[in-house]
């Protein structure tokens, strides 16, 4: 399908109050709802998602009747359709939840449109970090208002944690892992890419690495026969994902937007390589040089995330508290040294990403890739109300755009949202391994024309668009160095 990309802008910089469950204040004509069920109060967040569906030119000429249906350019009556937010977190007590979380405003809007659709399934899911309070986080940001709202007309939405084990957290770094009681194995889907991984060009001497997990199940997953990934069957399921990321900045990616946000379709974390041990002149991007105290600090880790998975807590404390001070000692007499895999000289987790992206277009529900098959329909919403900057993607500080993002390509998406923080994109490997690669996108991104609500911004070929300097981002510290 060709790559389209719209971007709606409003002085609009606050979400709208759950006490209507985030429904519109106008009753439209394709509103599936009765007129008493309107909120009293203005959401100009619905009437933005709204009107970036009809941006992407979704059922064009129906649009203003009550047979206006977007979401029936991509899917028939009686699919799946899954919702993909980004739940990264149950709280951020720098910024909030505002820039971290995709907002609830937004997952309300297209899921009466998925009823407009006439889905016969629902689904929104994620995988968050281990330690993230899934319930909590239902219930704190609002979420759950969107469910009653939906019970109450007797909808079924499902709601799915896909993590297959969680984590409390106690003494502040004192893991203690367990299994998620929802998800079982038969839930999932395992992936072998071997030759079609981005990591298949590295050594096989290669040591990969995850925080907060010991390395030994990670590299019997990803080594010279294989690369694999254990993903949530919801994906390979699904007729048609809907992609809500929370654009921010990223700590070991650079970014996180449409692309990124998919590391949340890997039910169980041991799968997912963040970086390499040992420095580049080692073959590893671990850190940017070799010091004492580097080495410490990696070895104090390493034996921290071996008595998580022995769950020992006394030792796990003690190793935690020599992790920390030596982290201390780190930023007085190296702060130059960047650690485990947090900064710029990040090689491993872009092919993460693009690995989880191939699966996500070309994957089945036998755990196989087809390069030859129509990839699978994803459309991505961004949620850059309130983005999030500096020290994202877990503890950004808001920024304020105003923006819904839209588009039928994550690539695309990705590309722009570079364009928007004023980064250049040739340093982010993700995009830059994507974006003229047929596997990602269909068409060169000269013939790509971005449209907008913005007349400056309307109809302009995506290599020649600029965006307003107040509109930049300030990176993560640890990409500040070259962005």
């Amino acid at each position: 399908m060709e790559a389209k990309i719209y971007l709606e802008k409003r002085d609009c910089y606050q979400y709208p109050s759950s006490e209507a469950y985030f429904s519109p204040h106008i009753q439209y004509p394709e509103y599936p709802f009765s007129k008493d069920t309107l909120s009293s109060f203005p959401n100009e967040i619905y009437d933005m998602v709204r009107n970036s569906l009809y941006g992407l030119g979704l059922d064009k000429q129906r649009f203003g009747t009550k047979e206006w249906n977007p979401l029936g350019d991509y899917v028939q009556h009686g699919k799946r359709i899954l919702l993909k937010p980004n739940w990264v977190v149950s709280s951020n007590v720098i910024g909030g939840l505002d820039c971290t979380v995709t907002h609830p405003s937004i997952i309300r809007c297209l899921v009466d449109y998925c009823i407009i659709a006439g889905a016969k399934t629902i689904e929104i899911g994620d995988a968050p970090v281990q330690g993230c309070d899934f319930n909590l986080l239902m219930e704190k940001h609002g979420y759950n208002r969107i469910f009653v709202f939906f019970r109450n007309r007797n909808i079924d939405i499902l709601v799915t944690d896909f993590r297959l084990t969680i984590t409390k957290t106690t003494l502040k770094r004192v893991l203690l892992p367990e299994k998620n009681p929802n998800i079982k194995p038969k839930n999932t889907v395992e992936f072998d890419l071997k030759e079609a991984s981005y990591f298949n060009s590295l050594t096989d001497k290669s040591i990969y690495q995850i925080a907060d997990y010991h390395s030994n199940k990670l590299n019997t997953r990803h080594n010279a026969d294989h690369h694999q990934y254990l993903i949530s069957k919801a994906i390979v399921d699904a007729d048609l994902i809907i992609n809500l990321p929370k654009p921010k900045t990223h700590r070991f990616a650079g970014i996180t937007a449409a692309q990124k946000n998919f590391i949340g379709i890997c039910s169980d974390k041991e799968y997912l390589p963040h970086y390499r041990k040992g420095t580049p002149q080692k073959g590893g991007d671990e850190s940017n040089h070799s010091t004492v105290l580097g080495n410490w600090l990696s070895f104090f880790n390493k034996q921290r995330c071996k008595c998580v998975e022995k769950k020992n807590i006394p030792l796990q404390f003690l190793f935690a508290v020599m992790q920390y001070g030596t982290h201390v000692l780190k930023d007085i007499f190296v702060p130059k040294q960047y650690a485990h895999g947090k900064w710029h000289g990040n090689d491993t987790i872009w092919r993460t990403i693009l690995d989880l992206n191939l699966i996500l277009l070309y994957g089945d529900s036998n755990g196989t890739l087809d390069f030859n098959a129509t990839p699978r329909n994803v459309l991505n919403i961004g949620d850059l109300i309130i983005a999030g900057e500096k020290n994202g993607p877990l503890k950004p500080e808001p920024k304020p755009l105003g923006v819904i993002l839209a588009s039928n390509n994550c690539t695309v998406f990705d590309y722009v949202f570079c364009k928007i923080t004023g980064f250049d994109y040739n340093l982010i490997p993700a995009i830059r391994h994507s974006i003229n690669n047929k596997l990602f996108v269909n068409n060169l991104t000269a013939d790509i024309l971005l449209n907008s609500n913005v007349s400056n911004l309307n109809n302009v070929p995506l290599s020649q668009i600029s965006f307003p300097s107040e509109w930049h981002f300030i990176p993560n510290p640890s990409w500040k160095e070259i962005l």
